[in-house]
């Protein structure tokens, strides 16, 4: 069917309207809880399906000639063959989405996994230059609203209502803070990803002081909400983002300037955390706590060993990892279907030990909760989808990641301060979001969460179509 060839102005005008929709969705989801209940996630879902509907109205109505204007894609001939990779992932998951035998749980599994597309999809085509800036300093100054209301109502009044709704009491007793979200891990979560856009635009050579002054702010705004979340896997995301950070953020400084930075920052923060582990700060106790405590000091290496091995089991993440390995298991190729994680948990929620023929009970009954998600990204991934579905997402993840290390803008020459310097921190910013994010799903579900996966999507597409920087004079 041939294009029909509308004027500019109503290209215009539909460009900023699904700008508008897309800015609207990614600002408005974090503060609805991370829009994980179904009443805020599927009004986030609409709203990314009816952006792309402009999206598509665009693309018939003036025939693809004025779409994506102004983008320059970096590392392009990878960028096709990522987004293939992503569709073969996603017909995939609808396939095993289709055969689940809880068709709602199933379905918000595959809806996740497609909004991200959209998101990523209409960075990368839909928005013309001025609207990349302008969702980039949205989202900037979104994070820093959403950290100052988290410290803020931590400090006054100890995270005891998230938002108008009252907060989960296992926190509010160990006193941490939650931000938008019910969970501190989550609101963790979030300012990783804030830490992820601070410290690019601090270590920028073009950066202004205004700008590196701002993401300063940022910078310890976001370290302030991880540490009074007291979230144990947000404070060892800090130390990864540190070190990813070390070996790419500098990557624009001459060599000896840039070796001489990356063993001051090292050394200043051993000396930090060695203060941090062998002082008694409640976040510090958490962390021996888990372990084994001071039960650690006194043991050998072979007791050390079996007590951090049993204090793992014991945890409520072992217990959910372990179900949902014992679970992956009963099928190991094609896994238990899309979105199945909470049904099949009470099933395999007892620990493997026990024989109800000769009548011994497992050593873990675990009848003390119900696990909805894994509180292992990686885990439930392997869980739902099997080995298949792990490789078909590893791959254009993999590849998506190469996008983002070849986009990072390499010079030695003297710097030149400019405007516009997300132009240059965004690649570095998309590196370190997908280190943090791939890191800390390790040992929580923070890609569960749509508000997350949205912001990230958008954090690691919106590099790869920024013009590259201007080589050195």
């Amino acid at each position: 069917m041939p294009a029909l060839h509308a004027s500019p102005r109503i290209d215009s005008v539909l460009s900023w309207l699904g700008f508008g929709i897309l800015a609207l969705v990614l600002t408005f989801a974090p503060w609805c809880f991370g829009s994980w209940e179904m009443w805020w996630f599927w009004p986030g879902v609409v709203g990314l399906m009816a952006s792309t509907g402009v999206l598509g109205l665009r693309l018939l109505i003036c025939g693809g000639t004025r779409i994506g204007k102004g983008s320059e894609l970096r590392a392009s001939r990878l960028v096709l063959p990522a987004c293939l990779a992503w569709l073969v992932f996603l017909a995939y998951a609808g396939i095993r989405a289709a055969q689940s035998e809880v068709f709602l749980d199933a379905e918000r599994s595959i809806l996740l996994h497609t909004t991200a597309l959209l998101v990523g999809l209409h960075v990368l085509v839909g928005l013309d230059r001025p609207q990349r800036r302008a969702l980039l300093a949205l989202v900037v100054i979104n994070l820093f609203l959403l950290g100052s209301y988290g410290v803020i109502n931590h400090v006054a009044t100890g995270s005891v209502k998230v938002l108008w709704a009252p907060g989960f009491e296992q926190y509010t007793i160990d006193h941490r803070a939650t931000g938008s979200y019910f969970c501190p891990d989550h609101f963790s979560g979030i300012m990783e990803l804030a830490l992820c856009l601070a410290l690019p635009l601090c270590l920028d050579r073009r950066s202004t002081p205004v700008w590196r002054g701002g993401a300063a702010l940022l910078g310890v705004l976001a370290v302030t909400g991880i540490l009074l979340s007291k979230s144990r896997g947000g404070g060892l995301t800090l130390v990864v983002i540190a070190a990813a950070a070390v070996v790419w953020g500098l990557s624009q400084w001459p060599r000896q300037v840039r070796w001489y930075l990356r063993g001051s920052i090292i050394c200043a923060a051993l000396a930090g955390l060695l203060l941090l582990w062998t002082s008694d700060l409640r976040y510090m106790v958490r962390f021996k706590n888990y372990f084994g405590g001071r039960a650690l000091a006194t043991a050998s290496l072979s007791e050390k060993k079996e007590i951090v091995t049993h204090r793992l089991r014991i945890s409520s993440r072992g217990r959910m990892i372990g179900g949902a390995i014992r679970a992956w298991q009963t099928a190991p190729v094609w896994g238990v279907g899309a979105g199945m994680h909470q049904n099949i948990w009470p099933h395999v929620a007892a620990s493997g030990d026990g024989d109800r023929e000769k009548g011994i009970w497992p050593t873990l009954v675990n009848d003390k909760f119900h696990s909805y998600e894994v509180h292992s990204d990686w885990i439930q991934l392997l869980e739902e989808y099997g080995l298949v579905g792990l490789i078909l997402f590893l791959i254009p993840a993999g590849l998506w990641f190469v996008i983002l290390l070849r986009s990072l803008p390499r010079e030695t020459g003297a710097h030149h301060p400019t405007r516009h310097p997300p132009l240059f921190a965004a690649p570095l910013g998309g590196v370190l979001a997908a280190i943090a994010m791939a890191f800390h799903s390790l040992g929580d579900f923070n890609l569960q969460m749509p508000a997350t996966v949205w912001l990230l999507a958008a954090l690691l597409t919106l590099p790869v179509t920024l013009p590259k920087p201007p080589p050195p004079a």
